[in-house]
């Protein structure tokens, strides 16, 4: 059995033994190794855009423990290759005593937002949602129910996302924080890692806040490919906070649109946004701020509802017929975008999932207690056909329902990863 000292890490001193009495113990501390700052690793280090390199703090001795620091992330333009137990640690700290490098893990590429988006175009985005709600429908997806615990100010989500027979696993953890906006700050902040389904390995962490807003969008963009009238160009959007470019990116991804017309409470932002748009989206699409739901919705053939609002942004009454309504920000109980008497006057009502819809759809339910929507009068939007747009009655008007689901994240971080990791490595497990 170990000593108290040895367990600690501590070692006797050695040498000849005094004839009347045993020579003392004396408590030493292993010596302290320190990095240069930062410390990077090197290999391969011009290959990957856009992911964060890791560097390790020194070791530190505190109250006779000895712990090697976590590493942190530091932005660096470049990605490190990932590198597994010993020899990952081993170079990075050359010097620590080998018991202590035993411990390493591999390291695990970080990629950002800027890589992320500059590696998946929305239009293949929309194809790899588009595939999820299939799965949906078809049953295939195995992802449970997402767990939300309230916080102070907002709520906290976890998100694992799997499916049947797929390549890899994604979970994500996210927060929801509606009061964010008044501070300069994201109302929605995540990350997300995609793990290999053979062997379990973590090989990426993605920007969540990123992967959330795209996929997002991309729902958007989907049901307004398989829902909206073909010749639909004209866009209203609700909301102006992280959300609503991507919906806007989706949208246009999906229809022609030629006039943006951008409706926020605050005017001052609703402006901002409007002239931001603009200027991303140049001449070819007149973008312009409403001073009223009524005027953003006049002559409006597709409706983008991105807030946290617990009440209705407009009067069911104010929406053309013929157009197609995507409500993405409600997704809980007691939350309110879409009026319920807009769900009585909808030729076609579509979910992404029915169960996460009943669960959480706070505009949906509202509208089902209230006798507007039938229990039958909804489906998923994965089983919707998808040449159904071409045929679709011309004034009828459609509604997407959206809470999120973590077959989207994972959707979306299948395709990220395909794209951002190296692709040896993708060849071998594909291979193997």
């Amino acid at each position: 059995m170990l000593s108290a000292a040895s367990s600690h890490g501590l070692r006797r001193r050695s040498g000849p033994r005094m004839a009347s009495s045993p020579a003392p113990v004396i408590a030493r501390p292993m010596p302290i190794t320190r990095l240069p700052v930062p410390c990077r690793l090197r290999r391969n280090l011009a290959s990957r855009p856009g992911c964060r390199a890791p560097s390790v703090s020194s070791l530190r001795s505190r109250k006779g423990s000895r712990r090697l620091g976590r590493s942190r992330e530091i932005a660096s333009p470049t990605c490190a290759t990932r590198r597994r137990g010993n020899q990952g640690m081993a170079a990075i700290l050359p010097d620590a005593p080998a018991r202590l490098r035993a411990v390493s893990h591999p390291v695990v590429p970080t990629f950002d937002g800027q890589a992320i988006r500059d590696a998946v175009p929305m239009a293949d985005l929309l194809d790899a949602i588009d595939a999820a709600f299939r799965d949906v429908a078809a049953g295939r997806d195995r992802s449970p129910m997402r767990i939300r615990l309230e916080m102070g100010h907002g709520d906290l989500l976890l998100m694992p996302g799997l499916r049947a027979g797929g390549r890899g696993a994604a979970v994500k953890l996210v927060t929801v924080m509606p009061g964010n906006a008044d501070r300069g700050l994201p109302t929605v902040q995540a990350v997300v890692v995609w793990f290999d389904a053979g062997s379990g390995e973590p090989l990426a962490i993605l920007d969540g806040t990123t992967v959330t807003a795209m996929r997002t969008g991309a729902a958007s963009g989907v049901a307004t490919r398989l829902l909206a009238r073909i010749d639909a160009s004209v866009l209203a959007l609700f909301g102006c906070g992280a959300q609503a470019a991507w919906q806007v990116r989706a949208v246009m991804a999906a229809r022609p649109i030629r006039e943006l017309r951008v409706y926020a409470r605050n005017e001052g932002r609703r402006v901002a946004f409007a002239e931001r748009m603009g200027e991303e989206l140049g001449s070819e699409v007149r973008v312009a701020p409403a001073g009223s739901p009524a005027e953003a919705l006049r002559g409006a053939e597709i409706v983008c509802c991105a807030t946290t609002s617990s009440e209705p942004l407009f009067e069911a009454g104010q929406v053309e017929p013929g157009a197609h309504v995507n409500g993405i920000g409600a997704f809980r109980l007691g939350m309110v975008e879409i009026p319920p008497a807009l769900f009585g006057r909808a030729g076609l009502v579509a979910v992404d999932a029915r169960e996460a819809s009943l669960a959480e759809a706070g505009d949906l339910v509202a509208a089902l207690r209230s006798g507007d929507l039938g229990e039958d009068g909804y489906l998923e939007l994965g089983s919707v056909d998808p040449r159904w747009a071409e045929t679709r009655d011309p004034q009828a008007i459609t509604i997407f329902k959206s809470v999120g689901l973590a077959i989207q994240d994972l959707a979306a971080a299948e395709l990220i990863a395909d794209r951002l990791l190296d692709p040896q490595a993708r060849d071998r497990r594909e291979g193997a």
